[in-house]
């Protein structure tokens, strides 16, 4: 009985560390194209051209991304651009919408409106929590 129970805990831990995001086992596909957007993030960037960097199709890339880490390559992009801009954001030389341009977002708008819809407040609103 105790073994199961020690077994049962172990696959709970297993599962919650995998919701939680840790203990990522990707391929290594996977992991450089990570690896990859997030040091590209700023520049424009699009699945073909991440695709035939690596020698592969954009279909199965993308179908890899979205297996292995349960996001789009669109939603992998704006990740890593939002969390850039919230590192950027804290610091107080740096204007809201230099901020934009420098996680490459062209248009301010277009930087509110994303950065809204994935934390819950404006750029302005993070910027003044955050000093």
């Amino acid at each position: 009985m105790k073994e199961a129970s020690e077994y049962v805990a172990a696959l709970i831990r297993t599962v919650k560390d995998k919701l939680d995001g840790g203990d990522k086992d990707y391929s290594l596909v996977v992991k450089k194209s990570i690896d990859y957007i997030n040091a590209h993030f700023a520049e424009t960037i699009s699945l073909t051209s991440l695709a035939d960097h690596f020698g592969l199709s954009s279909g199965y890339l993308s179908r890899l991304l979205r297996a292995e880490t349960g996001i789009n390559f669109v939603d992998l992009v704006v990740k890593a651009r939002i969390e850039a801009a919230k590192r950027l954001l804290r610091d107080p030389r740096l204007k809201v919408n230099e901020v934009g341009e420098m996680v490459g977002y062209k248009e301010y708008a277009y930087f509110y409106q994303v950065f809204k819809k994935v934390e819950g407040v404006s750029p302005k609103e993070y910027k003044n929590r955050s000093e």
